[in-house]
């Protein structure tokens, strides 16, 4: 069901059925609490004036499959304990159609947890893991959203898709044997 949000007099629709990011700290109470809060929060003028920023700067249209007729969610990629819903910056935050962002909500735990056991059926302990995800933080930190998130789209390509030819796989061990011998790593 859709209800309508009247804005500046213009509607923007909300979709009913979004849920409240997970909360998995044991305390029922303190879960249900975050839960109204947030809620409540989505119906905030500043969570609506953030919405409509959002599917502005994503020219009203899902960013996943390009629709521009149905339903328009703003979606968190993620979600920061204690955080207003309002208070993330842009990167964090997509136009997603009802259908896609209802899948991402389905899915996002199962392929997390994929990701993780494949890495733990690579021989990553807990404490390597740590180590990529700072690594990740200090990326971003250091170089900056937008060339952080080129360089692991491009890991991804060379991880995912192009790593399975012999010839990929011995042009990065030269270009790794390089970084060494210039110096900006050491050598393990």
């Amino acid at each position: 069901m859709i209800n309508q949000w009247a804005t500046a007099g213009r509607p923007a629709m909300v979709s009913d059925h979004h849920r409240s990011p997970p909360y998995f700290n044991g305390l029922g109470g303190l879960e249900m609490k975050k839960r109204k809060d947030y809620s409540s929060q989505r119906l905030d003028p500043r969570w609506q004036k953030r919405r409509l920023e959002i599917m502005n700067r994503d020219n009203f249209e899902c960013q996943e499959c390009g629709d521009k007729e149905k339903t328009l969610n703003v979606h968190h990629v993620y979600y920061t304990d204690g955080a207003d819903v309002w208070d993330y910056p842009d990167s964090a935050l997509v136009t997603l159609c009802c259908d896609c962002h209802e899948f991402e909500h389905q899915t996002s735990r199962v392929v997390e947890k994929e990701l993780i056991d494949n890495l733990k059926k690579l021989g990553f302990r807990s404490s390597r893991i740590g180590g990529l995800a700072f690594t990740v933080e200090m990326a971003r930190v250091n170089i900056g959203e937008e060339a952080s998130k080129k360089l692991f789209d491009q890991l991804d390509l060379i991880a995912s898709r192009a790593s399975f030819d012999p010839m990929v796989i011995e042009l990065i061990d030269s270009m790794v044997s390089e970084i060494y011998s210039k110096g900006f790593v050491e050598n393990a």
